[in-house]
């Protein structure tokens, strides 16, 4: 990176500073580093993040916060932010990455305590991988008063620590000490109690997650199991959030909530769940799924001119098979992306259907907080396109303990014993990796 042309930017912004409060000074270069080394030497930054899109195709790795976003109850107050930019990119459009709660109306209790319900950042230093291009950008607000050698010297550091050749040796994971939330005998009572209620005609579907709790060691490699989890699931959304020190948040999840791309928009339906694809078939399953399909399809034709429901197929993934249906739309306006994400999630999927009543016997039947788990968690940018996941198949490490999380969606046929054994078989999808 040439320093003496950042710095040259700088003073002539100073020298000629307009008549705003805050610019948004922007300078991206190419760069020809590898992503597992730029993985390996920023794992430990300040809000981290590291989302690696489906086939590889779009990765980004960031730290620090030239803009952070936080809210206890809602994400689409972010959907009108404008900003006043200085950048040396052509068309600069500024992605902005984070994500939601699974239940904005709802405080975040254990074992997310203390952790942001909404949280996006425009980071200050971020490594992106597209195609074959590969680029770091450097952001920051500054006012008129800002001073060039602080910002020479952030950059100055970033890629000072980038060439060095050290490796931080950390200790492997080890899962000990399990522990149920709720137990198994519990859980069958939740399953039997919402069993009943369908039964009553009060709600036709309600998924219910539980939480494998685990002890772990500090000083975690985490880059070994970001590692792991590419290799075993490339086809997946594959993500790393660090909230705070010794907090985060990991997944690879196969469910896509929306991506859009200016009046164009996908969404995905991904319920029923089976080993056997052939059991896919099974009334059951369909019906769980319907569920899903109908709820995107009611909410998404309001806003759309045209709209496309796929032919359902079956997702095959290492350790289990789902149905997957795609739905394909054009919107009626330039809608942002978050106030779209905001009408379908969180989508039965996740919570169940009617959704209002599936998330009122959530509410009352399960003891922990979800957190993140079901959310959604993505990339937004200042057009209001952007592309979002639902963060399944994930786990929050907590100092030295590790949640890992699973649900399935209960409807009138659903077999407690099976419904037991479907949550550890979503369990392994980061299990197999973790050990």
């Amino acid at each position: 990176m040439n320093i003496d042309i950042i710095e040259k930017r700088l003073n002539k912004l100073k020298s000629d500073w307009p008549n705003k409060k805050t610019i948004l000074f922007r300078h991206r270069v190419s760069i020809d580093k590898e992503k597992n080394c730029i993985l390996e030497k920023y794992i430990d930054k300040q809000n981290l993040f590291y989302m690696q899109f489906p086939d590889q195709k779009k990765i980004f790795i960031g730290y620090g916060k030239a803009i952070q976003y936080i809210s206890k109850n809602s994400f689409t107050q972010f959907s009108n932010k404008t900003y006043n930019i200085e950048s040396n990119i052509k068309t600069d459009n500024i992605d902005i990455f984070g994500g939601a709660s699974f239940n904005l109306k709802k405080s975040n209790s254990y074992p997310w305590s203390n952790i942001p319900k909404v949280q996006f950042n425009i980071p200050k230093f971020l490594f992106s991988f597209i195609g074959d291009n590969s680029h770091f950008t450097y952001s920051c607000q500054i006012t008129k008063h800002f001073k060039v050698k602080d910002i020479l010297h952030d950059i100055k550091s970033c890629m000072k620590e980038l060439s060095t050749q050290s490796i931080k040796i950390k200790n492997k994971l080890r899962l000990t000490r399990k522990h149920l939330i709720p137990d198994k005998k519990e859980h069958l009572k939740k399953v039997d109690y919402i069993k009943e209620k369908i039964t009553q005609k009060k709600v036709e579907k309600v998924v219910l997650s539980r939480i494998e709790e685990y002890d772990i060691s500090k000083n975690i490699n985490l880059y070994t199991i970001m590692e792991g989890i590419n290799k075993t699931y490339p086809d997946c959304f594959n993500f790393l959030i660090r909230f705070k020190k010794n907090e985060y948040f990991i997944g690879s999840s196969p469910e896509k909530i929306i991506t859009k791309n200016k009046l164009s928009y996908i969404t995905t339906a991904i319920a029923g769940t089976s080993k056997n694809s052939d059991l896919l078939k099974n009334k059951k399953e369909i019906e769980e799924h319907s569920y899903v399909v109908k709820h995107l399809k009611h909410i998404l034709k309001k806003y759309s001119s045209k709209i496309m429901v796929s032919k359902t197929k079956t997702l095959n993934l290492n350790y289990v098979n789902h149905l997957q249906t795609h739905i394909k739309g054009k919107t009626i306006y330039n809608i942002h992306i978050l106030d779209l994400l905001n009408e379908i999630y969180p989508t039965p999927a996740l919570s169940g259907y009617p959704v209002k009543k599936a998330l009122k016997t959530i509410n009352k039947i399960e003891s922990f907080s979800r957190g993140w788990y079901a959310g959604a968690i993505g990339t937004y940018n200042a057009n209001g396109d952007g592309n979002f996941y639902v963060p399944i198949r994930s786990a929050l490490i907590k100092n030295d303990k590790i949640f890992l999380y699973s649900g399935g969606g209960i409807v009138k046929d659903s077999l407690s014993e099976n419904e037991w054994k479907e949550t550890k078989l979503k369990l392994e999808h980061l299990k197999s990796v973790l050990k």
